[in-house]
């Protein structure tokens, strides 16, 4: 009896790794015929968009209904920001559905308050499901770099808060914690944490609960922020004792990353993991899936291919911002154009204010993902404007009521996490010491940003800044042999420690002893 039970079950495992396996296959192959034939799907994608808005407020303000094919809709429709749609989002959360999408809403997703105020995007069942195929088609992706990965490999998401109230009946929550805690039904049944651990606020705590619901589980794929996962990392080595995750989860195969750029936490996370696993990006955002990385085509440089049957895409040149829309067969290599979408939403040709740069358009388009048009800085998800640090520095002077010339600022990992790190250069700062100094910048930045005070206060992914100070001789002697070339200004934030260092051993060699000590 046990043998024929232990044999039923052996070929119950075999049959339903087989169905696994045509799935994934079938995902692939309509991926890869998606991917080869952009144009095609964004009619696709124009199609369902126009169905689904067909009737709405939105779609009678664009008059879509006279609009046959997605090179016209790009052509004709203006592009928009926020601001436009706030008068339909504010009507649908008062109960008059029916402004931007027929029917209820599934859910109101909130924004990451990248601009300072968080957004409320009233969002269709039809758009949570795009995501939730997106997961699959990531899955996909990893399957196709480890034969461990699977659909029903065990895999930690992590995000935010996926229940933040309810709107007349109608729940509210960000999505990369609804989507954690409501996958596709293929992925329910390796999927951690529970429900109950994504709504835990403190951090250290929810890492915890993570550990006690996956120790014992063969875990695979970690997805979330790199910021995230690097802390999460950081715990459970604390928590267990381990030097490595590996001895926990031998099996563990890939990250599945989005948010910011993975090369600031490559080397920390491999380390930590105890081998150089494979990183697979997702170009994401409450508004729409907009990128996949396949790790075979980019070759390590992590490189996007668009999504172009989940969302509309246009482009506007970034050097000449008033130029007419492009589509996605319209773009160059070597171009760096700012991103517009629109989706199931009915977010018509919406600008997301980022930016990217084309690296390939055959035998496939790849782009990178340069960042946010107004954002400077972005280790941990927060995108720290130019503004913003105006701001912070012009207030830091009024503090202080001293001169300080100029200033840069760049984010690098220190002690396995994120932090700033600030070099003043002036003059003026001898009677004041670098806590004092370090305190007023953190508090600064926070009055500044709201995204970074949640990631330094909340979640705990940026800690506290160093500064140096350097002689304001140095920045002045720079000014003076460029005072020739009209508006010549220097550069202050850099995306990461590397490129600060190729600046100034380029422009102002003469900085490198003040710059040993940090503080």
């Amino acid at each position: 009896m046990n043998y024929l039970q232990n044999n039923y079950n052996i070929n119950n495992s075999l049959l339903d790794y087989k169905s696994e396996c045509e799935k994934i296959n079938a995902i692939r192959q309509k991926l890869s015929h998606i991917i080869q034939n952009p144009m095609h799907s964004q009619q696709i994608a124009f199609e369902r968009i126009k169905s689904q808005i067909a009737d709405t407020e939105i779609s009678k303000e664009f008059k879509l209904e006279k609009i046959s094919n997605v090179s016209e809709f790009i052509k004709k429709i203006p592009i928009h920001e926020f601001n436009f749609f706030e008068p339909y989002i504010k009507k649908t959360i008062e109960g008059n559905f029916g402004q931007m999408f027929r029917g209820r809403p599934e859910c109101y997703l909130t924004s990451s308050a990248t601009t300072g105020t968080s957004k409320i995007i009233p969002c269709s069942k039809e758009m949570l499901d795009i995501f939730k195929t997106f997961q699959l088609e990531l899955i996909s992706i990893m399957s196709r770099c480890s034969s461990k990965i699977s659909m029903s490999s065990i895999n930690i998401s992590l995000g935010a808060k996926p229940f933040l109230r309810n709107i007349d009946d109608i729940p509210q929550g960000y999505l990369s914690g609804i989507i954690g805690i409501s996958p596709p039904e293929e992925l329910k049944k390796g999927r951690f944490p529970s429900a109950k651990t994504f709504m835990i606020d403190d951090y250290s705590e929810r890492s915890l609960q993570i550990y006690n619901e996956t120790k014992n589980k063969d875990v695979q794929i970690i997805f979330g922020l790199p910021c995230h996962i690097l802390n999460l990392v950081h715990d459970i080595l604390n928590i267990s004792g381990k030097q490595t995750l590996k001895e926990i989860w031998p099996n563990l195969s890939a990250i599945g990353y989005s948010g910011t750029p993975i090369e600031n936490y490559e080397q920390a996370l491999f380390t930590a993991i105890g081998d150089k696993v494979t990183c697979v990006g997702a170009y994401a955002a409450t508004e729409g899936p907009m990128g996949y990385e396949f790790p075979e085509l980019s070759d390590g440089s992590h490189t996007f291919i668009p999504t172009p049957e989940h969302v509309v895409f246009s482009f506007i040149n970034a050097d000449h911002p008033n130029s007419t829309p492009l589509a996605l067969n319209e773009l160059q290599e070597g171009g760096e154009y700012n991103v517009n979408i629109s989706n199931l939403c009915g977010l018509i040709q919406y600008s997301m204010k980022d930016t990217i740069k084309v690296i390939h358009v055959k035998p496939n388009l790849t782009f990178k993902v340069l960042g946010r048009k107004d954002a400077v800085l972005n280790i941990a998800s927060e995108k720290v404007s130019q503004n913003s640090i105006l701001q912070v520095i012009s207030n830091l002077q009024n503090k202080l009521n001293r001169v300080i010339d100029h200033f840069f600022v760049y984010p690098k990992i220190f002690d396995q996490k994120p932090r700033y790190e600030w070099i003043l250069c002036s003059d003026n700062l001898k009677n004041i010491t670098h806590v004092q100094l370090q305190n007023l910048l953190d508090e600064l930045m926070m009055e500044a940003s709201q995204n970074y005070k949640n990631k330094r206060l909340e979640s705990g992914a940026i800690q506290s800044p160093s500064v140096r100070i350097v002689p304001a001789f140095l920045t002045k002697q720079y000014f003076l042999q460029g005072s020739g070339q009209g508006q010549f200004k220097m550069k202050n934030a850099f995306a990461n420690k590397n490129d600060f260092d190729a600046f100034w051993k380029e422009k102002i060699p003469n900085l490198e002893k003040y710059l040993e000590n940090i503080f």
